[in-house]
């Protein structure tokens, strides 16, 4: 009978043993999805340029993937505080070309859920919305990237190749960046971005790559190049990895899980790219690094500079008012009898 107390003791405590582990799976999974969930938002802000030439005055050049907004939408934080007053200035930069590469994700899941068909539609129009002087390329990828256009096709040969691209095998990202990238390294606009498009979840935004993400990030720094991401999840993703290539090489991320509406998202980069909101402001900071926090609606971007050395200008006496000579007469004088004397020294000796 003790025996029989003994075995029951034992299998109860293993009950309890696999209902704490399955209680702290659980919890652990809860946790995950929801910090997947947490993580997975939208970037449409990006700081893409600080002026500190003229130092106190700050300007920042910021792009907003969006229809457009007024000054109010704007708030600005200089070291955690908030910045009065703040001018921004909504600008064209119809003068300013770009040079961008389309990215196609061509992967079988792209096929499965109808997304290919539509985003074939969205690079197609960002195409024939492209100003004089933007030079388009086209990379479609699977389990390796194509390298199908380089930047500065014509529109015919690019609207016929992007509708040739037919949904294959799994999903190679990093590698489609960095050849995207590859691409831009040579370019003459100085602006360059890769605009992604590729469905994302937890098993699918990239499974095939032989590179990293890192390579990703090193290869769009290289070619000084932005990442543009639009993903279409299929589910919760933890997106850490994909959005820290675009916080590293100023880009951005949006998501949209309709389709259809790629079209317009992709009208909204393109928008993007050929205006600024131009941001200024007085700084106040006692530096020697100002950390910036700029929010626009619910998006944010962050900078970071060092606060630039001053120098003062020379301050240039004014002509004395009782009819005696100048200041700057009196010490031409003064230089040359100074001169005269060293001349004597040097001959005595």
């Amino acid at each position: 009978m003790g025996d029989g107390r003994v075995r029951h003791r034992e299998r109860d405590r293993r009950r309890g043993r696999r209902f704490a582990a399955a209680a702290v799976a659980l919890a652990l999974a809860v946790v995950a999805m929801a910090a997947a969930a947490a993580a997975q938002t939208e970037d449409r802000l990006v700081i893409r340029d600080v002026d500190l030439d003229g130092y106190p005055l700050v300007v920042l050049d910021a792009q907003y993937a969006g229809p457009r907004l007024d000054s109010t939408s704007f708030v600005l934080r200089e070291d955690g505080r908030v910045v009065r007053p703040l001018r921004v200035v909504w600008r064209e930069t119809t003068d300013r070309p770009v040079s961008v590469v389309i990215a196609l994700d061509r992967s079988g899941s792209m096929g499965e859920s109808g997304a290919i068909e539509q985003a074939k539609l969205a690079a197609a129009s960002f195409v024939e919305g492209a100003r004089p002087g933007d030079r388009i390329g086209l990379v479609a990828f699977d389990t390796l990237p194509e390298r199908i256009l380089d930047p500065g096709a014509s529109t015919d040969e690019l609207l016929e190749a992007i509708a040739a691209v037919e949904a294959k095998e799994t999903t190679a990202l990093w590698d489609a960046i960095a050849l995207s990238a590859q691409m831009l390294a040579d370019e003459p606009n100085a602006d360059r971005y890769i605009l992604v498009v590729s469905d994302v979840d937890a098993a699918s935004y990239d499974n095939a790559s032989l590179g990293t993400s890192a390579d990703a990030i090193a290869a769009a720094l290289g070619a000084d190049a932005s990442v543009l991401v639009v993903g279409l999840p299929l589910g919760p993703v933890d997106d850490r990895e994909l959005r820290e290539v675009t916080d590293a090489t100023g880009g951005l991320l949006l998501y949209e899980t309709d389709p259809t509406r790629l079209t317009g998202i992709f009208g909204e980069i393109q928008s993007s790219l050929a205006t600024s909101y131009e941001v200024s402001y007085t700084s106040t900071a006692e530096g020697p690094i100002v950390d910036l926090l700029l929010t626009a609606q619910t998006n944010q971007a962050t900078v970071s500079f060092e606060v630039p050395e001053v120098t003062e200008e020379p301050v240039v006496e004014e002509p004395s008012d009782d009819g005696g000579l100048p200041v700057l007469a009196i010490l031409a004088v003064a230089v040359l009898v100074i001169g005269g004397a060293g001349v004597v020294v040097a001959r005595r000796r």
